[in-house]
């Protein structure tokens, strides 16, 4: 069969089943009231269902082999690699979905897309070399081969997920790279990869009818997780792939391949991370300067606008990882050009260096915060009597550091506990002082998502070290 009708079956196959399917997904949505309420971070108004990668999934997965059996018999074949593809993708499904429903914790979420990126790298899905511009021959990663994939699919994964905060945005992301995948693969007449690749294209554009602002549902974790792992798998596959007769076919610029193909996620991710890293929170704490945010007030809050500058910004990326896997050096400098024109445009007119500057000045005013935070307990712990005021005192650190489980045992029983929920016995022993009376251990958990810097910890350490002294002095109930 030719392009342009394996083209139209898949793309137009995927249209349709997700356009039929997604009204299911959202009343399934609202019956398990799996919904995203209105908040401070939030543009909606009203609760929005969630679980819309549901749709695209059920889509993808049925009609990958029944369009290619029925219309296009490529002899599609679910080898070694499209097993760990299908079982990668469930993982990220039951973690988005019970993500939606009943919510889990940084920590949760890396254990399971390190599994299925682990999964994917020992099936086949793995960089086993990399090759950059201008430059002759390859860089062979030999034993950081499959780390480093690793850290690449769950870096595309959080990417995605990172990018998921605008009626439209991250499915419009991933449908302009999946379709620039299908067109590598096709170059390379991989008919398989661009079957699944113009599936997820056309799956994506059905979704975006009801997700498309003012959105009817949302991709939630669901969506974004498993749409992130798949981009990921296949944006690193594209660019490095072997005919069918298992001659490899070398290309000097795969690395910026799919990085081109990746441009947006990768950016607001880098910047999350740079800015998050510079006020000494978690990087995966939620924030509201992500470039979707910043497009929304610099469009006077048009989020139809936005998401179509974010479109425009995918589609160059898309269109110059093309440019550069055709080994067009034109491409190429209009990519470095493009690139860096859009960096510079994002760095002046979002205020990104004003906000960097504002970010340094706050880190130094919180130095100073917590150095006068750290007398003043020095001198109210030496106005204590006895345990109750103690708890008192340590009431307020928690309130203050944002610190939501606390206790304190000598040797082995606990002398205070305070905070919402009971520490878990394998919680970490922050601090372990030798007192008078006995060895005094601190333990306690940040709020979720808080990370404490190190002029925090150190403060604590010291507040500790004191309180150690306190302890030994007044009188404990054994």
């Amino acid at each position: 069969m030719s392009f342009w009708t394996i083209l139209f079956t898949a793309v137009i196959s995927g249209f349709i089943g997700t356009l039929i399917l997604t009204p299911f997904i959202i009343k399934l949505g609202i019956k398990l009231d799996i919904v995203d309420h209105p908040g401070v971070r939030k543009i909606h108004k009203t609760p929005i269902p969630l679980l819309g990668g549901l749709a695209v999934f059920i889509t993808v997965a049925i009609l990958a082999p029944a369009t290619d059996h029925f219309f296009i018999k490529s002899g599609l074949s679910f080898n070694r690699e499209w097993i760990a593809l299908l079982g990668g993708s469930f993982i990220m499904i039951m973690l988005g979905f019970l993500d939606d429903r009943i919510g889990f914790g940084a920590k949760e979420k890396f254990i399971f897309q390190f599994g299925a990126a682990i999964l994917a790298c020992l099936m086949g899905w793995r960089i086993e070399s990399i090759s950059l511009p201008l430059i002759d021959g390859s860089i062979e990663l030999g034993l950081i081969s499959i780390p480093f994939t690793v850290l690449v699919i769950v870096g595309t994964t959080n990417a995605v997920n990172m990018i998921d905060g605008m009626d439209g945005a991250a499915s419009g992301i991933c449908l302009i790279a999946f379709a620039a995948c299908a067109y590598i693969f096709w170059y390379h007449q991989r008919i398989d990869y661009m079957i699944v690749s113009l599936l997820f294209t056309g799956s994506l554009l059905g979704f975006l009818v009801y997700n498309f602002n003012p959105a009817k549902i949302f991709l939630g974790d669901t969506g974004s997780l498993f749409l992130g792992y798949n981009l990921a798998l296949f944006a690193l596959k594209a660019p490095s792939l072997k005919t069918p007769d298992g001659e490899h076919f070398i290309n000097s610029v795969s690395l910026f391949v799919t990085i081109s193909i990746l441009f947006y996620p990768i950016l607001d991710f880098t910047l999350a991370v740079i800015r998050r890293t510079a006020k000494g929170s978690s990087i995966f704490r939620p924030d509201k300067s992500h470039i979707h945010h910043k497009l929304l007030t610099y469009f006077s809050w048009n989020p139809k606008i936005s998401v179509l500058f974010i479109y425009f910004l995918g589609l160059c990326g898309g269109v110059c990882g093309i440019m550069i896997f055709r080994r067009n050096e034109g491409g190429l400098l209009a990519t470095a050009l493009l690139y860096i024109g859009i960096l510079l445009y994002i760095y002046k007119k979002f205020q990104y260096r004003e906000a960097i500057s504002e970010i340094t000045k706050l880190q130094k005013n919180k130095t100073k915060t917590l150095l006068h935070f750290q007398k003043f307990m020095d001198l109210k712990l030496e106005l204590v009597q006895n345990v109750s005021e103690v708890e008192h005192l340590l009431q307020w650190v928690m309130e203050e550091n944002e610190i939501k489980g606390l206790a304190i045992r000598m040797d082995d029983k606990i002398i205070i506990q305070l905070g919402d929920e009971v520490l878990p016995e394998q919680t970490d022993i922050k601090f372990s002082l030798t007192g008078i009376k006995g060895t005094i251990y601190f333990q306690y958990i940040n709020k979720e998502f808080y990370n404490a810097e190190l002029e925090r910890e150190l403060c604590l350490q010291t507040i500790c070290q004191n309180l150690n002294i306190v302890l030994s002095q007044i009188e404990i109930k054994q």
